[in-house]
C-alpha cells in the first residue's frame, strides 16, 4: 500500500516537472514576432532549398540522355533500312523528351502554388524556440542546434532535423531593426548551411 502511495506521488511529481517546463517554455522572453502570406515565388525558392528540383533535373537530364540514344538509333535504322516506322519513333521519342522537361516544371509550378495557399502565417521568435503557425497547426523550433538554417537573399529557411519539415520565413516579415539580432540568434541555435 505504501509503495503504490509512493509511485502515485513520483507521478504527480513528474506531470507537475512536465507541466511546469511546458509553461517556462511558452513564458521565456518574446524576442519578435510576426506574419507573412507566403508567395509561389517564395515557396518555390523553399522547395528548390530541399532539392525537390535538383532531383527533377537530374532525372529529366537522365532521359533526355536516353531518349536521345533511341532518337539516334531510330534515325540510323532508318538511314540502313528506309523503314519509315522509325521516322515515327523519332517522332514519338521527341514528344516524350519535351513531355520529359514540361511536366516537371508544372507540378513544382502547382505545388508552389498550393503552398502558397493565402494563409496567414505567425512566427514568434523566443531566445530558446521559435513557433509557427499557420492557423491549423503549430509547430516549435527549438534553438538547440536539432535544426538547420539557411539565409538567402529573401528567406529564412529552416529544417527541423527530427522530422525533416522544411519552415520558410520571408526576411520581409522580420522588422528591420530586430533583423541582424534575429539573425544572430537563429545562427547561434541552429546549424548553419550554404547553399
Amino acid at each position: 500500500m505504501e509503495e503504490n502511495r509512493q509511485r502515485i506521488d513520483e507521478i504527480l511529481d513528474e506531470v507537475h516537472h512536465l507541466h511546469e517546463t511546458d509553461r517556462s517554455l511558452h513564458s521565456k522572453v518574446l524576442i519578435s514576432e510576426g506574419s507573412f502570406k507566403l508567395t509561389k515565388a517564395e515557396a518555390y525558392e523553399g522547395l528548390n532549398y530541399t532539392g525537390v528540383t535538383n532531383k527533377e533535373i537530374r532525372r529529366s537530364l537522365i532521359y533526355t540522355v536516353l531518349l536521345l540514344m533511341a532518337m539516334a538509333g531510330f534515325v540510323f535504322a532508318y538511314s540502313v533500312k528506309g523503314n519509315f516506322n522509325n521516322i515515327i519513333f523519332t517522332v514519338i521519342a521527341f514528344v516524350v523528351l519535351a513531355v520529359v522537361w514540361i511536366i516537371p516544371k508544372r507540378q513544382l509550378s502547382a505545388l508552389a502554388r498550393r503552398n502558397a495557399d493565402g494563409k496567414k502565417i505567425t512566427f514568434q521568435i523566443y531566445e530558446t524556440h521559435l513557433v509557427i503557425s499557420d492557423g491549423e497547426n503549430r509547430y516549435c523550433v527549438h534553438l538547440d542546434n536539432s535544426s538547420r538554417l539557411k539565409v538567402s537573399r529573401r528567406l529564412l529557411i529552416i529544417t527541423r532535423l527530427k522530422d525533416n519539415r522544411v519552415f520558410v520565413i520571408p526576411l520581409h516579415a522580420v522588422e528591420r531593426s530586430q533583423r541582424e539580432e534575429i539573425l544572430q540568434l537563429l545562427h547561434t541555435g541552429m546549424l548553419s548551411t550554404k547553399k
